[in-house]
C-alpha cells in the first residue's frame, strides 16, 4: 500500500531497484527451499530444516519468529486491506478516533482493518 509513496520519494528508479532486489532476494529464498526440500523431505518448512541443521533451539527460535513474523503480517494487512478496499468501494468515515501524522483515523475504517486482521490471522 506504501509503494505509491516509495516511488514519490525514490524517483522511478529507486522504486524499480528495490523491487529487482526485492524480486532476487525471494528468488534466492526460493532456489533454497528447492535444495532442501528434497534433502530434508519432512513436514514443517524452515523450522525442520533449523532443526536437522542446528539442533532444538534453533529450531525453536526459527518457529516462533515465523509465527510472530505472520503475526506482524496479519496486523498490518488488515490497514493495508481497508486503505485498498476504500480506493474501490468508499467506505464511509463515521465516528473519529484521532489524528496521526496529519491523518485521521475512523472507527469504520478501523473495524474493517480489525475484521479483515482476525480473517488473515
Amino acid at each position: 500500500m506504501l509503494s505509491g509513496q516509495w516511488a514519490a520519494s525514490a524517483g522511478m528508479l529507486g522504486a524499480i531497484l528495490a523491487y529487482v532486489v526485492g524480486a532476487l532476494l525471494c528468488i534466492f529464498v526460493g532456489l533454497i527451499y528447492s535444495e532442501l526440500t528434497p534433502a530434508i523431505p519432512f513436514t514443517g518448512g524452515g523450522v525442520v530444516f533449523a532443526y536437522k541443521s542446528m539442533g532444538y533451539w534453533p529450531s525453536v527460535f526459527a518457529g516462533l519468529a515465523t509465527a510472530l513474523a505472520y503475526l506482524g503480517v496479519a496486523a498490518w494487512e488488515g490497514p493495508a486491506f481497508s486503505t485498498a478496499l476504500n480506493y474501490v468501494v468508499p467506505i464511509p468515515k463515521i465516528g473519529k478516533l484521532w489524528t496521526i501524522q496529519e491523518s485521521d483515523v475512523y472507527v469504520s475504517i478501523s473495524l474493517v482493518a480489525i475484521i479483515a486482521s482476525i480473517i488473515i490471522t
